[in-house]
């Protein structure tokens, strides 16, 4: 078999853009690391601890820490008197007066000052 100069030369160029599209294919396939959080912790007022958490490292919540909804109401915490004698609170959505547990609607408050 004869040496022929352009075979080498093809070939080269042909193993250099082969090796070129598998590191690039390799570098889009490789995933991004998660971030380091430091290990601090921090003590939560049952006594128990939490970390640091996700991609900005914030401290994960505390056990019992339940932050409000977007849509969520918040009503008076007035109460009125039930016909059996129990008190009822104001509920959501609306902040009406729950029902009184043995029937009946919630009675007004008297009102403080009386016409004569």
């Amino acid at each position: 078999m004869a040496y022929v100069p352009g075979d080498m030369k093809r070939s080269s160029a042909l193993l250099f853009l082969a090796g070129l599209l598998c590191a690039c294919a390799a570098k889009q396939d490789t995933p991004t690391a998660a971030p380091s959080c430091t290990e601090e912790a921090k003590v939560c007022p049952d006594g128990s601890t939490v970390g640091r958490t996700g991609p900005a490292c914030e401290f994960a919540a505390c056990p019992g820490d339940a932050e409000p909804e977007p849509d969520a109401v918040m009503c008076t915490q007035d109460a009125r008197e039930c016909p059996d004698g129990s008190y009822v609170g104001r509920t959501g959505p609306d902040c009406e007066f729950a029902a009184c547990p043995g029937g009946g609607e919630p009675m007004e408050p008297a009102s403080a000052t009386e016409p004569s």
